[in-house]
């Protein structure tokens, strides 16, 4: 360690640190002199100087969609249910719906919602749902079947509608999807293979229970399908009051807009 001299400029003294260092065909060393900062005149210690590196970058995430999102889904009991029934992949499935809800999107491109939301913050996750991730999180809820209907079971159980709604839709794909995809009646009238996706909503539109169908699945069949799903599923007996579904076969109508059959059937004590 060098030698602390100081020096005085325009009543100001500042400290300097003097070293001697030697150097290689030189008869006298060369002596390198470092600012160390300037002389507090009071306690006569010295304040180091500022560093000149340029400040680390600052960003702001947005917060609003999420905190919006986060209590809609907890007056709603998503996460608990999901956290019931899939326990450590619940804060990633979570994650992902609440990316897709602000910027509907691939799965492989939910990280970048991701990045600029305080979603990891508020789900707690460990990283930023990567494709990798959510590759991983598609291929284990895909072999959760089981599980899935529990979750389906606790989001009817929920539910104090009086009726529950079924609409079912088409998609159309040039790909066999694992064998979902089969011929049917397209209501596109497009000339291809098709799968069916049936939603179930209760009175008040809310998401209760899904399936996809093979396309080749007739709309009465799946209708019929649905009411069993949904007896298998708990709501026949709910509460214990001995309540059944009564099919309102009245009910049953087509938008006319080739685009999907709405049906719907409701509790009856």
């Amino acid at each position: 360690m060098g030698s602390i001299f100081y020096m005085e400029r325009n009543g100001q003294k500042y400290a300097y640190e003097s070293t001697s260092v030697r150097v290689p065909g030189r008869k006298n060393p060369k002596t390198i002199k470092t600012y160390l900062g300037r002389v507090d005149p009071e306690t006569g210690k010295i304040i180091p100087k500022e560093s000149r590196s340029r400040p680390k970058e600052e960003y702001a995430k947005h917060y609003g969609s999420v905190r919006f999102l986060d209590g809609i889904q907890k007056d709603m009991g998503i996460f608990e249910d999901l956290d019931e029934v899939f326990t450590a992949l619940a804060p990633n499935i979570m994650g992902a719906a609440m990316a897709l809800a602000i910027n509907p999107t691939s799965m492989d491109s939910i990280h970048y919602t991701v990045e600029n939301t305080v979603i990891r913050e508020t789900m707690k996750l460990r990283g930023t749902l990567s494709p990798s991730t959510m590759g991983t999180v598609c291929e284990d809820v895909g072999g959760m079947m089981n599980t899935m209907d529990r979750f389906f079971t606790r989001r009817i159980a929920r539910s104090s509608s009086g009726f529950f709604s079924l609409d079912l839709t088409s998609v159309s794909t040039y790909s066999k999807m694992g064998g979902w995809a089969q011929w049917g009646h397209n209501r596109d009238g497009e000339d291809l293979k098709q799968t069916n996706i049936a939603m179930v909503t209760d009175g008040d539109g809310i998401p209760v229970m899904f399936r996809m169908l093979p396309g080749s699945i007739a709309d009465m069949a799946v209708m019929k399908d649905t009411v069993r799903d949904m007896k298998g599923h708990g709501l026949q007996g709910k509460d214990g009051h001995g309540q059944r579904i009564r099919e309102c076969d009245q009910r049953i109508r087509s938008d006319g807009s080739g685009y999907g059959f709405h049906h719907a059937f409701e509790r009856e004590s």
